[in-house]
């Protein structure tokens, strides 16, 4: 049992990591003050971890994160438990990689802040054999509207991200700036429609070998260079 402040209208996500050599399978509940589960999960995360994505905290007070095995003759293992809280801002849900597509993208609520709409949303690219990446909805634009999208990190993030603008169809937008791994992208529309945003590592590890990520198939000369 893990315990949590939270007031109404947060909004939680509960991830449970566990090594990738791990036999363990954890499941993850959380409870209210009254020790009732009021949302769970089991294997929705990556690796077959538990992750509780994207729950709106009804009613201000202490909460309990519950975690255990799944299967009482699991062997024992550690995990790592992250919880995220999002107050003022919204964020990301990703449960089973529900926004890695264009037709799961999680929809923006933007502000208006003089002539601009704007948003914050936090979100986790999650480590997985199955790819991450979180797509987001910001609207329906026209076109000569100006577009931008740009990242903050924790400062003990090691995320190298890339983002990237598509059209309705899901076809990249050109970024202004000409670098798509900067971790931010902008553009001036050229035609009216609904524009998504989609963010995910310009860097992947598997079996001890790192990847970069390019925006273009290269030959082996060329991405050896790159």
């Amino acid at each position: 049992y893990w315990r949590v402040e939270l007031q109404a209208g947060d909004v939680v996500s509960v991830a449970v990591d566990t090594a990738g050599a791990s036999a363990h399978t954890p499941y993850v509940e959380l409870h209210d003050g009254a020790d009732q589960a009021v949302a769970s999960n089991e294997q929705g995360g990556p690796n077959g971890d538990a992750l509780i994505s994207h729950y709106v905290v009804p009613t201000s007070g202490s909460y309990y994160v519950v975690v255990g095995k799944s299967y009482w003759s699991e062997q024992a293992g550690d995990y790592e438990l992250r919880v995220e809280r999002a107050r003022g801002i919204q964020i990301e849900a990703d449960a089973n990689f529900q926004n890695n597509s264009l037709t799961g993208a999680n929809a923006l609520q933007l502000s208006g802040v003089g002539i601009h709409q704007r948003a914050t949303v936090a979100g986790t690219i999650m480590g997985a054999a199955t790819q991450d990446v979180d797509t987001y909805l910001l609207g329906v634009f026209s076109a000569g509207n100006v577009v931008g999208v740009s990242t903050r990190l924790p400062t003990d993030s090691t995320l190298a991200p890339k983002v990237t603008l598509l059209d309705t169809n899901g076809n990249a937008l050109t970024d202004s700036d000409g670098d798509p791994g900067d971790g931010q992208a902008s553009t001036t529309l050229t035609a009216d429609g609904a524009i998504y945003a989609r963010v995910e590592s310009t860097r992947w590890v598997r079996d001890g070998h790192q990847y970069l990520l390019t925006d273009t198939a290269q030959p082996w000369a060329d991405a050896q260079a790159y």
